[in-house]
C-alpha cells in the first residue's frame, strides 16, 4: 500500500562519499520531518547495511558521482537484489543524459541538490507513495514521452494559488485563513484542482506543480 506522502514516519536512506553532504542532507530531511535511518559513504556500506538491516527504508537517496561504483550502477545493483526498494537520485549532477540513465537504471526519480529543502522533501516523500518526482533544474525532455510543447495548466489563478499553498502542507483551514475565503470554498477548490490534474491526492497535484514549474 502506497506510503501517506504526510506521514511523518516515512524513513530515508543517504548514500554520499561527501560526509558534510551526509551531514548537511540527514539535518536538511530531519527538519523536514522525514526520519533517516542510516546514512553510507558508497556502494559498499550501503549494500551490506542493507543486507543487515531488518527492515528497509521508504526510499534510498543515491548520489550520482561516487569513486568506484557511481550512482548508476549502485541503482542497478541494489535493485537486482532488492527488488521492492526505491531509489531516487539526489545529486549535483543536473545534466540531462545523467537523469536518464538513472531512470533506466531503475530510480524512481531525479532531484538535483540545489533545489529548494522543501522540494527534496516533498520529491521524497512523492517517491515514497510511488510517484516520480523529477527536478525542474534538469530539461524535462528527458521524459520517455516528451511532448511536443509545454503543458499548459487548466487552472484558474485562484486554483494556482490554492495549489501554491497546499503544495507548502497548508491545511484547508490554513489556506482559508490565508486567502481569506471560506473553508467550504478551499474544499471546492482542491477538489476542481485534482479533477482537472487528475491526480489522486494533494501531493500527486504539487509534484504537477513543480514538474511544470506551476510551483517555484
Amino acid at each position: 500500500m502506497p506510503r501517506n506522502l504526510t506521514d511523518e514516519s516515512l524513513t530515508v536512506a543517504l548514500v554520499d562519499d561527501d560526509p558534510l553532504v551526509r551531514t548537511y542532507l540527514d539535518q536538511l530531511l530531519q527538519d523536514a520531518g522525514l526520519r533517516v535511518l542510516w546514512t553510507a559513504a558508497g556502494a559498499s556500506e550501503a549494500v551490506t547495511t542493507l543486507r543487515r538491516s531488518a527492515t528497509l527504508p521508504d526510499v534510498v537517496a543515491i548520489d550520482v558521482r561516487m569513486p568506484g561504483t557511481d550512482g548508476h550502477r549502485l541503482t542497478k545493483m541494489l535493485l537486482s537484489e532488492f527488488t521492492a526498494l526505491k531509489v531516487v537520485m539526489l545529486t549535483s549532477v543536473d545534466d540531462p543524459h545523467s537523469m536518464s540513465t538513472a531512470l533506466a537504471a531503475g530510480a524512481l526519480g531525479y532531484l538535483v541538490k540545489t533545489d529548494p529543502p522543501e522540494s527534496i522533501a516533498l520529491g521524497l516523500r512523492a517517491a515514497a507513495s510511488g510517484l516520480r518526482p523529477l527536478s525542474t533544474a534538469v530539461p524535462l525532455h528527458v521524459e520517455t514521452t516528451p511532448s511536443s510543447a509545454p503543458e499548459r495548466s487548466p487552472l484558474t489563478d485562484r486554483e494556482h494559488e490554492v495549489l501554491q499553498l497546499l503544495s507548502q502542507s497548508f491545511t484547508n483551514d490554513q489556506i482559508a485563513r490565508r486567502m481569506q475565503i471560506s473553508r467550504e470554498t478551499v474544499k471546492n477548490h482542491v477538489s476542481a484542482i485534482l479533477r482537472k490534474l487528475e491526480v489522486p491526492d494533494r501531493m500527486g497535484a504539487a509534484m504537477w506543480g513543480i514538474r511544470t514549474g506551476v510551483i517555484g
